[in-house]
């Protein structure tokens, strides 16, 4: 299985407040619209050991703090656990970082995604990762 970003999507979600039959004319408020950047990264080597998962990039600026979820789904077992952040999770393995890359990474805010296998065994997954972006 090659290296590299299988997707990346930017989704524009629409959420709408929900209504009570009532006989008040209740004022909603307006629509809320959010953008989502997804990523999904297989990877696949056995043991893992300076795996590079390439530079997924992200295209589009990211709120500020960070709003991500990210996954990985274990390809053995069929599994899927979440991914916290290096930051709060520093021996946690595997772990990710959203950090700067201003060499590889030319658009919006230069920021990539940047997971943490080290010291992992042979373990075949593939990284899912939602971030709300601006």
């Amino acid at each position: 299985m090659p290296h590299c970003v299988r997707a990346i999507a930017v989704v524009l979600v629409t959420l709408l407040g929900t209504a009570c039959a009532t006989d008040d004319d209740e004022d909603l408020g307006p629509t809320v619209i959010s953008k989502v950047v997804v990523m999904e990264i297989p990877i696949s080597k056995l043991p893992v050991q300076n795996l590079s998962i390439g530079t997924p990039c992200f295209g589009v600026p990211l709120a500020t703090p960070h709003d991500c979820a990210v996954s990985a789904t274990d390809y053995t077992t069929d599994t899927e656990s979440v991914v916290p952040t290096c930051v709060l999770s520093p021996t946690a393995r595997p772990c990710y970082g959203i950090v700067p890359d201003v060499q590889n990474c030319f658009e919006a805010d230069h920021l990539k995604l940047d997971v943490n296998l080290e010291g992992l065994a042979s373990y075949e997954m593939l990284i899912r990762l939602q971030c709300v972006a601006l």
